[in-house]
């Protein structure tokens, strides 16, 4: 029996220095992942303030593409007025003017009767 017990303290402590070994090796890779997490969260927070700033760049743009919009649009309301106020006008000129010549064939008409 005397035999038997330093054996198995034997396989105890090969035990134990196995399960040591085990251990520091389960550290070291729980140490390479936090470092490995660190770095994926530093870039997840570089990516997000990246990001945050491209959506402030994307509303200031759309901002300024609504007010150019509207600038356009009034723009183009004055534009559209002032062709249909040429085109009045022109009409005016062009109807002063059909009356003109009307009124010069009534004369040229009235002259041969009258040499005549």
């Amino acid at each position: 029996m005397e035999n038997i017990m330093p054996e198995s303290l034997d396989d105890t402590a090969m035990d134990f220095k196995l399960l040591l070994g085990e251990m520091k090796a389960i550290r070291a890779e729980m140490r390479l992942f936090r470092n490995s997490m660190t770095d994926l969260m530093t870039a997840i927070k570089m990516q997000s303030s990246r990001i945050d700033s491209i959506e402030t760049r994307i509303s200031a743009l759309e901002d300024k593409s609504k007010g150019l919009q509207r600038c356009e649009f009034s723009t183009m309301e004055e534009t559209v007025s002032q062709l249909k106020s040429q085109i009045l006008e022109r009409d005016q000129d062009l109807l002063a003017n059909d009356i003109q010549i009307a009124a010069f064939l009534k004369r040229v008409v009235k002259i041969p009767h009258i040499l005549s």
